[in-house]
């Protein structure tokens, strides 16, 4: 292969790490994390108060957790403040490329001389965007998509210089680490394997005593400052127990002879339902285990590569192939366990494939041309990728998740409008947030109107998670009564919370927005003042399908549950308002929903809202 083709296939690689790694924001947690940062910067504390935030109660243990987060929570917020969106989308790019160097830059001589792998290490750059999805949320979890990485190039380098330097880096990158993600608990653990992995082999084939320094070194060194480093952070205990426990789960079902729940069930992304179907949409899809959502892009492809991985890393004949081996093992089990650990996998799977190349030039005879084969496929299946992206920009990310959509900007239920029309318009209401708007109010609104809940953490009580928990569960909006609630903020997928409030008798929607819906007690309005649309006909055209179908959703939803709650009129003014809007969001509609659609004049058809 000659130079041009190299960097040919070099552009390729940038262009489709670029494609797949540029995305709307779509991730709530960013926003509360910059919230908390600006606070920091804004009081010069580590702790703000959580009653700046909340007007519901909270506790007091979230400033063990803070400790884990302020050096994120305060970098996020200052590149949000210098950059906006734009900036955060671009530290997803910088970090997902940072990773994938530092995954290749320990073999770069080895791949230099091999050219004829160069496009399986583009297929291998193309598998790495692909199984880190949940990595490359905008979130302090970002930063493991490059200090993981980063961490086996050192210990590729410390194995092959030795010294003590490379292992006085490891305390400067883990402390860092510690205080913005607890991720760093993986890194540690990592290379505790692969050290004692080392130290394993060479007391095995009784090596001298000298081989074995470095690694018991290494060993004393990541020990004590896992152990300083436990003292003050408490998080790390979230990526030990998840994992655990969903295979307890597993065993406590399989031994019991009961069946899961299927991921449809829990992963719920059916749009457009009538207003008495059922979600069972989980708090956080994070928590679900891997094994149940095989269908998810970062399962599939992660658990995919992480086989051919182990396929070579057994055939395997070099060093360092205990630790591998453990490495490999960990991340695996780690991966299967937990959707967000299949990120993690995917890397070491990367780093495992690079390390055990060598074995393949053993075949190099016997595989002749392939290795062109192997280029043209590769340029296809990069061509194939540009292609769909490219004439499907506002469609969801090709591979079909949930909210990833390609370009400038943020998702639709972080439109700024219905926040702002809440605030303005009943800015002494308390208003009922969900965890995602919640957490994009509470940057929104600071100071001058405070959320219900935001998020997973650590200010609200186990007592405002049970309330919330059985808001969903029971159906019951007298629980609302408790906090004086008056108006409630929620986005237009969520079909669970819509249905909540949709059947609330004293509730009705005052506003829709692109992407949430503000909901509010009916005697807050008069009942022939129309449900506000905050959005128009042009802006519909720029949202995701998922996203035009929770709209129309929404939509057709309010209308409907005006006539429902007897307000013909103000059911009406809202069709009015703009009827070719109307029109519009019909296409969006499931059938059955369709066929309700009354055409002249606009509405819907009257029908008994039955079970």
């Amino acid at each position: 292969m000659n130079q041009k083709s190299l960097w040919a296939l070099g552009i390729v690689a940038i262009l489709l790490g670029t494609l797949i790694g540029f995305f709307h924001i779509h991730n709530a947690d960013v926003w509360w994390h910059i919230a908390w940062g600006q606070q920091m910067l804004q009081q010069h504390t580590l702790f703000p108060a959580a009653g700046f935030f909340y007007f519901t109660p909270t506790a007091t243990g979230y400033a063990r957790e803070l400790l884990n987060t302020f050096l994120g929570d305060t970098g996020l917020a200052l590149l949000f403040r210098w950059g906006g969106t734009v900036a955060l989308q671009l530290l997803v790019l910088v970090c997902l490329f940072g990773g994938a160097y530092f995954v290749l830059i320990p073999w770069k001589k080895k791949l230099q001389e091999e050219q004829k792998w160069i496009p399986l290490v583009l297929l291998l750059f193309f598998g790495f965007c692909l199984g880190t999805s949940q990595l490359q949320v905008v979130r302090n979890s970002i930063i493991s998509l490059a200090l993981f990485p980063l961490t086996l190039a050192l210990y590729v380098q410390h194995t092959r210089r030795g010294g003590w330097k490379l292992i006085a880096s490891y305390v400067p990158l883990f402390f860092i680490w510690s205080l913005i993600h607890p991720s760093y608990l993986l890194g540690i653990l990592s290379l505790l394997l692969l050290y004692g992995g080392d130290l394993l082999e060479n007391l095995l084939r009784r090596g001298p005593l000298s081989e074995s320094l470095p690694s018991c070194r290494a060993l004393l060194t990541l020990t004590l400052l896992l152990l300083v480093t436990l003292t003050y952070s408490w998080q790390p205990r979230q990526l030990l127990t998840a994992s655990l426990t969903h295979t307890a789960s597993s065993l406590t079902h399989f031994l019991k002879k009961e069946r899961h729940p299927s991921a449809t069930q829990e992963l719920s992304t059916k749009m457009a339902q009538p207003i008495w179907g059922k979600s069972a949409a989980p708090l956080s899809g994070d928590f679900i285990p891997t094994w149940k959502v095989m269908h998810h892009p970062a399962a599939w492809s992660s658990m995919l590569l992480a086989l051919v991985a182990w396929i070579f890393l057994l055939f395997y004949r070099g060093p360092h192939k205990l630790g591998m081996i453990g490495l490999l093992a960990l991340t695996t089990y780690f991966g299967f366990c937990y959707l967000r650990g299949t990120g993690y996998l995917t890397i070491v799977s990367i780093f495992i494939l690079t390390a055990t190349l060598p074995p393949l030039e053993l075949w190099a005879s016997r595989i002749g041309a392939m290795a062109l084969r192997g280029t043209t496929l590769a340029i296809l299946v990069a061509i194939a990728g540009i292609i769909n992206l490219t004439y499907s920009q506002q469609s969801e990310f090709f591979f079909k998740e949930k909210g990833r959509v390609f370009g400038f900007g943020k998702a639709a239920v972080f439109d700024d409008a219905p926040y702002n029309f809440a605030k303005t318009h009943f800015f002494d209401a308390p208003c009922f947030t969900t965890i995602v708007t919640g957490s994009y109010a509470s940057l929104l609104w600071k100071e001058q109107k405070k959320v219900f809940i935001d998020s997973f953490f650590a200010p609200h009580p186990n007592e405002l998670w049970k309330d919330y928990e059985a808001l969903g569960s029971e159906q019951d909006s007298s629980l609302l009564d408790r906090y004086d609630v008056q108006i409630a903020l929620v986005e237009n997928s969520r079909l669970d919370w819509q249905s909540f409030f949709l059947k609330a008798p004293a509730w009705r929607p005052l506003a829709i927005g692109k992407g949430v819906t503000l909901y509010g007690k009916q005697n807050l309005l008069s009942a022939e003042a129309p449900t506000e649309i905050l959005f128009d006909r042009s802006e519909i055209s720029s949202l995701a399908p998922t996203e035009r179908r929770a709209l129309a959703a929404a939509y057709y939803n309010s209308i409907l549950i005006l006539q429902l709650h007897h307000l013909p009129q103000a059911a009406q003014a809202t069709i009015e308002h703009d009827e070719q809007l109307f029109e519009a969001l019909i296409n969006n509609l499931t059938p059955s929903q369709q066929g309700n659609i009354r055409v002249d004049p606009p509405g819907i058809k009257p029908f008994l809202l039955t079970p």
